[in-house]
């Protein structure tokens, strides 16, 4: 509890009075006593940083009158379930300072003692995650100061050290980040060829990005055409249907209104449709093209002319008439051939029309001479021969461009079997599945190697077999399934595992030989290392420990002064870090940067804090990757010399959230500095270090002493924080203890 309206002077009178009376006294170092009720009034009133409250709640509903009491200088709230769950400020006093934090998820409004105000007012809110102090100056009155910081203990004001840009990817971000001055740039990245910046191909809407074009990104319809008909760039990709039956002229546009025009064409009516080109070439002529009924086409054109790909027609670039010289042959409008049966082309003498086709066909041709076979066309083809052979003429033909077998009016439910007989087996093409390959007798993989002739793939050994499977280009099924027992002969390998590879990839000889060198690890040696220096592990390290230390902060300084003292607060010790290498996870390198930090400086004779104990790191040389930081602790305060009660505060620990490691560790905070009057003090010792011990001094009592106590000793404790400095009675200040120096201890497997 903290107790109002006291003053130092009388409890200083009071102390004396009641130690000439035989008052109860606390015995400490060197025979100096105390009373227990002032050293309970020191460290509740004089010394606000000794009391606190943490987890506390705040009054649900809000209020002053039933609002959670504050009976601590700083309380810490980390339940406020609601926006103005309340707290109560403790009574006005002259010089009280109280820290209220808000931990919670909601603001947390805090009240005055009955009548006292707050800045004027009768309440205060303190936002979520923040903290407020409450200053009293005069009775009745409290007054905030700035924000300390977060509710979470850190935070506060600060500069913006560094600033970054990200963008989608469709963007390239250059000079970030900006870290003191600098120009951030934004430029377009650079796509690939024929793709489109665009939602999804399909299914539900998605963030848009490059990707082809797919049928459903061109707009498509039909046009109706009932009289004659000027084609326009609106009818690009359009299919334009003959809606009459008189006749009509459908005209292209000259010139063409985009290098990448098409347009299709249809005429479904027993009207005479003429396609004029409009003073342009449509297929090498300058004619117009009669399309018949239920006949189409499809024009496109290059820029200059056009072209087209359709039926039979009865004009433009590709006319003719059955018996003439152009070798073509040709339905007339009734479906029926234009020409007498047993009629020939005058093509070249090798193809002529038969008699009426057989039955169940729809077209015979009679073959040349050369050959003596015949051909049936309709919706199967029978090629008659010994041996029966079809010859395809590949002239102009690559890969880009093979000659094709293929089927037309290809549907989601169509399939395409090549099979020679019932019983041999074959392949199997099913649209939306995979392509099959079958064997009724078992199948088989020959590839051939430096040789001309077809490969003997049933009785002949002689050759290389040489065969390759890739994966899929879609999906994610495997290249290869084998259902059944699979049997290899001479030396076959395969892609050998990362070490640690746990899935059901194949385990070459390779994967297992590095496997049985991954474990058990046997431990080589345990060594310290006490300076900065390039460490080498042994050769064939497989795995190291490492534990490193942060150094300790500086001790906090004083002053010297005439009938007075001062004593300086105790440096705080360095964090603790560990790490596990090893080369399954690849940290395992030749060599590592390690850098030891090195001790704060004690505070100067000023009064001055202590300096900050440097950080302990562990860095790879190639790659530069950080394995290990240890932080630092943090200064002790200091004190100038004076009667007046007083404390200095000990330096923080290094602390674990600053630090890098599979294990981390805060540093021992710094002990303060108290002084009760002018022979009276407490001398703040360092914090305790994880490898090392605490330094000189311990803490003690130093009451009416009346000389200066030994020099300073050095502080060869690795990692603790420095000893505060003193000064007492007439002597010179000593100077504050520096802080130790960082430290690592490695630990190597075999």
């Amino acid at each position: 509890m903290i107790t109002r309206n006291i003053s130092p002077v009388p409890i200083r009178n009071a102390f004396a009075d009641q130690t000439k009376a035989g008052g109860p006294l606390v015995h400490g170092e060197g025979g100096n006593t105390m009373s227990r009720a002032w050293t309970q009034w020191f460290q509740e009133v004089q010394n606000p940083s000794l009391s606190a409250a943490d987890n506390l709640t705040a009054h649900p509903g809000g209020g002053q009158a039933l609002a959670t009491p504050v009976t601590t200088s700083v309380a810490r709230f980390r339940t406020v379930g609601s926006t103005g769950d309340s707290a109560l400020l403790p009574a006005t006093a002259p010089g009280l300072q109280i820290t209220v934090i808000n931990s919670g998820a909601k603001s947390l409004n805090v009240f005055p003692q009955g009548t006292d105000g707050i800045n004027g007012a009768a309440v205060f809110a303190v936002p979520s995650q923040s903290q407020q102090i409450f200053t009293c100056s005069n009775q009745g009155d409290w007054f905030t100061g700035a924000v300390a910081g977060g509710g979470g203990g850190g935070g506060g004001t600060g500069t913006v050290t560094s600033v970054g840009l990200a963008a989608p990817v469709e963007f390239t971000v250059s000079g970030s980040p900006v870290t003191s001055s600098g120009t951030l740039t934004l430029t377009k990245a650079s796509e690939a060829a024929n793709t489109v910046w665009a939602g999804p191909a399909s299914g539900s809407a998605a963030v848009p990005g490059f990707r082809p074009l797919v049928p459903n990104d061109i707009p498509s319809g039909v046009t109706l055409i009932s009289s004659n008909y000027m084609v326009t760039g609106a009818d690009n990709g359009m299919l334009l249907v003959a809606n009459v039956s008189g006749s009509l002229t459908i005209t292209l546009p000259n010139p063409p209104p985009l290098a990448s025009f098409d347009v299709s064409i249809e005429n479904p009516t027993p009207g005479a449709l003429s396609i004029s080109p409009n003073g342009l070439l449509l297929d090498g002529s300058a004619s117009s093209l009669s399309v018949s009924k239920n006949q189409g086409l499809y024009i496109a054109t290059d820029g200059v002319n056009y072209y087209s790909e359709r039926g039979m027609g009865t004009g433009g670039g590709g006319g003719g008439t059955p018996g003439g010289t152009t070798g073509q042959l040709q339905y007339n409008s009734s479906g029926a051939f234009a020409g007498a049966a047993g009629s020939s082309v005058a093509a070249s003498g090798a193809i002529g029309l038969g008699a009426a086709p057989a039955a169940g066909y729809d077209l015979d041709l009679t073959a040349s001479a050369a050959n003596g076979g015949t051909a049936h066309v309709a919706k199967s083809l029978t090629v008659s021969g010994s041996p029966a052979t079809i010859n395809l003429d590949a002239t102009g033909s690559s890969s880009a461009s093979p000659v094709l077998i293929q089927g037309s009016s290809w549907t989601a439910s169509s399939a395409f079997r090549l099979m020679p007989s019932n019983d041999s087996g074959g392949l199997q093409f099913i649209s939306g599945y995979q392509t099959q390959m079958f064997g009724y007798n078992g199948l088989r993989f020959q590839g051939m190697r430096a040789t001309t002739a077809p490969p003997a793939f049933i009785g002949g050994t002689g050759n290389d077999p040489s065969v390759m499977i890739d994966a899929p280009l879609g999906g994610t099924g495997p290249a290869l399934q084998v259902n059944g027992l699979a049997n290899f002969s001479a030396s076959p390998t395969a892609p050998t595992p990362s070490a640690g590879d746990s899935s059901t990839k194949v385990a070459t000889t390779a994967f297992v030989g590095g496997a049985l060198t991954t474990g058990p690890y046997r431990l080589n040696r345990v060594f310290m290392i006490l300076t900065s220096q390039t460490y080498t592990p042994t050769a064939g390290t497989r795995a190291l420990y490492v534990e490193a230390m942060g150094a300790g902060g500086g001790g906090g300084g004083v002053t010297g002064g005439t009938a007075a003292c001062a004593a300086g607060g105790g440096g705080g010790g360095g964090a603790y870090s560990a790490a596990w290498l090893d080369v399954v996870n690849g940290k395992i390198q030749a060599s590592y940067t390690l850098t030891l930090g090195a001790g704060g400086a004690g505070g100067a004779t000023t009064g001055a804090a202590g300096s900050a104990g440097g950080n302990t790191t562990l860095v790879g040389v190639s790659p530069a990757t950080t394995y290990v930081v240890a932080a630092g602790g943090s200064g002790g305060s200091g004190m100038t010399s004076g009667t007046a009660a007083a404390a200095a505060a000990g330096g923080g620990g290094g602390t674990a959230s600053s630090g890098t490691g599979d294990l981390l560790l805060s540093g021992s905070s710094g002990q303060p500095a108290v002084r009760l009057a002018a022979t009276q003090m407490y001398i703040g010792s360092g914090g305790a270090g994880f490898l090392g011990s605490s330094p000189a001094y311990t803490s003690s009592w130093f009451i009416g002493l009346g000389v200066a106590g030994p020099s300073v000793p050095t502080n060869t404790n690795v990692g603790s924080g420095g000893g505060g400095a003193y000064s007492q009675n007439n002597a010179a200040a000593f100077t504050a203890l520096n802080g130790g120096n960082g430290i690592v201890r490695v630990w190597e497997f075999l």
